[in-house]
């Protein structure tokens, strides 16, 4: 097994975290056929940094090397469950009550509750063949972030949430742009394989970035297909 210690931000703005590579990314990689798994030893926030995370990737089992893996990801499957994690400073946590009251849209028995040194909110979705999340780091220094703020981050990690629970896509925003990846090389690899995924319009410039810049390099090129709020991805 190979391990890699990677030391930075765990937690920053417009990013997605360790939780959710956990909760998200990590578990479809593995549906996809890619093995590894990411332990977070110590965490770190804006704009300090100072986390410190350790990815483990076993060894492969094909003694000529791994392959590139096509994937369908347009049918998402029975809701397994849905579940949020709150992150609290020690003001917040002394206001978990009026905090958890707020959480309209997960039951209080799958939201898990960390007092630790900075304040996000992070909401989950987990189904047969897909999972999404939804985040947002409240940032500030003490006394900040105050209630009003995390109440107000609660209200707009609710609302996508909401939005995309809704629908019937596969894929959140932050999973967008970190499949065009893996879609380009397992096409590389062989021109048959096929790859495609579901999500909400609009695409993320990174999403359109990714793409952009995969089809300048490799030739290849992506269909992209609206049908009313759903965008279709194929390769």
């Amino acid at each position: 097994m190979s391990k890699v210690t990677i030391i930075g931000g765990t937690h920053v703005m417009k990013a997605p975290n360790v939780d959710y590579m956990n909760y998200v990314f990590i578990p479809i990689m593995k549906q996809i056929g890619y093995q590894f798994d990411i332990d977070m030893l110590r965490p770190g926030y804006y704009p300090r940094g100072g986390g410190r995370v350790v990815l483990k990737i076993p060894r492969p089992t094909n003694p000529n090397g791994g392959k590139f893996h096509s994937f369908n990801l347009t049918q998402r499957g029975k809701l397994v469950q849905k579940s949020a994690i709150l992150n609290l400073t020690t003001p917040l946590f002394d206001q978990k009550g009026t905090i958890i009251s707020k959480v309209k849209s997960i039951d209080g028995s799958d939201v898990k509750i960390n007092r630790v040194s900075y304040a996000s909110v992070e909401y989950f979705l987990k189904y047969e063949n897909a999972a999404l999340g939804f985040y947002r780091l409240v940032e500030g220094r003490p006394p900040r972030p105050t209630l009003d703020e995390f109440l107000h981050a609660i209200g707009t990690v609710e609302a996508e949430f909401i939005e995309f629970y809704n629908s019937s896509v596969t894929v959140d925003t932050f999973l967008q742009d970190q499949l065009i990846i893996y879609m380009t090389l397992a096409k590389l690899q062989n021109p048959n394989n096929v790859s495609e995924f579901t999500t909400l319009a609009p695409l993320c410039d990174h999403a359109m970035s990714a793409i952009h810049v995969a089809e300048l390099f490799t030739g290849l090129k992506f269909t992209i297909s609206l049908s009313e709020s759903i965008v279709h991805i194929l390769l």
